[in-house]
């Protein structure tokens, strides 16, 4: 199994594993494997865009909904981690 991951999974790999890195390892693997994993993994990566937008270079929130957003990636981030969780048990 290759360690390169194909150049479109890097950036996401790099969003979550940056996210959560003490998850790092699993998350390399299961981006490569795991359909649904990388959906959900493509689906922070769509709104930590979504937000990033959202913040000017100062870092306050322009026009749009930045608090909706940070809470999209919140729950992503926990579904991604819950779902790292029950591979770990496995």
């Amino acid at each position: 199994m290759s360690t390169e991951l194909e150049p479109s999974l890097a950036s996401t790999y790099a969003l979550v594993a940056d996210r959560l890195p003490e998850h790092r390892f699993l998350i390399r693997r299961l981006i490569s494997e795991d359909e649904a994993f990388l959906e959900m993994c493509s689906e922070f990566s769509e709104a930590r865009a979504a937000l990033e937008r959202r913040l000017d270079q100062d870092g306050r929130t322009t026009a749009g909904s930045a608090a909706e957003w940070t809470e999209i990636v919140e729950r992503l981030t926990a579904e991604i981690s819950t779902y790292i969780t029950s591979r770990q048990a496995k």
